[in-house]
């Protein structure tokens, strides 16, 4: 085990699953090793030190891709983003705690091109 000062992290299991784990013991972070491609794929979870899950999405070449959610520390949606090979891509929806829409970004290659904001949510 290799420890740094987010997590510790162990080996592979047999079936290529890599797992961290915060410092307190709880998972913090699931992800697939390729060993024939020598990256990252697939599906991949973090979750926040409380085991709360924080992330879920895919990895191609080690980079988020795809959709991806991002939850708060209760475990609520808080982001639903699109990635493309690692780059921030096309609609980003951002949540509150009700669920409501209070925002949302259009990407273009990893640039902000357009940011609409639902004004009934700030009353």
């Amino acid at each position: 085990m290799i420890e740094n000062s987010r997590f510790l992290i162990t080996s592979c299991t047999s079936d290529n699953l890599v797992l961290e784990y915060h410092k307190n013991g709880n998972t913090a972070s699931s992800k697939i090793w390729d060993e024939e491609k020598q990256g990252y794929f697939g599906e991949t979870k973090e979750w926040h030190s409380n085991g709360a899950i924080a992330l879920e999405g895919n990895l191609v070449k080690n980079q988020l891709h795809g959709t991806c959610t991002y939850f708060n520390s209760n475990g609520n949606p808080i982001i639903i983003a699109n990635y493309l090979y690692g780059k921030k891509t096309g609609k980003w929806v951002h949540l509150t705690e009700k669920k409501d829409t209070f925002k949302i970004e259009f990407y273009e290659n990893g640039k902000l091109i357009r940011e609409k904001k639902n004004k009934k949510v700030f009353r």
